[in-house]
């Protein structure tokens, strides 16, 4: 609504967060339909929540899992630019085609195209497991 894109939206949410008073923060929340994550795919807390949802980190999966994005682990601008480019976001489909040994890289095909992955940041971004391709919401399992 603001015009700023997602690797932005935390440059002024911070200061929001402490300085707007709640009843503003309240309608604007109304105002963006009650969103459950923030753009980094992060949920966005209810005061009854306890705990949020435990997910793998994408390095976590084999050859041939399929995964949707849930977050981003990180809210660094110029990670998140660089997981945009790969078009690793929230709501993306993955699959995973190779995982080299020893903490190499990670092969994940990402709207069609593969894309090759460091173990650092294959780290940094978290994934709800799918069956099959094309699935949504299936198959949500906690790490340990």
């Amino acid at each position: 609504m603001l015009g700023y894109a997602w690797n932005e939206a935390d440059k002024f949410a911070v200061g929001f967060e402490h300085e707007l008073p709640d009843e503003v923060l309240e309608r604007l929340f109304v105002a963006l339909h009650r969103p459950a994550t923030c753009p980094h795919g992060f949920p966005i807390p209810q005061i009854d929540d306890a705990e949020l949802p435990a997910t793998p980190d994408l390095y976590a999966l084999e050859p041939g899992e399929v995964a949707e994005v849930a977050l981003s682990g990180s809210t660094d601008p110029e990670l998140v630019t660089f997981l945009g480019t790969l078009g690793l976001m929230p709501g993306v489909e993955v699959v995973v085609v190779e995982k080299h040994p020893f903490d190499g890289p990670l092969v994940v095909t990402v709207g069609g195209q593969d894309r090759t992955l460091g173990e650092r940041v294959a780290r940094q971004i978290y994934v709800n497991r799918r069956d099959h391709p094309g699935e949504r919401g299936s198959n949500q399992r906690k790490h340990a």
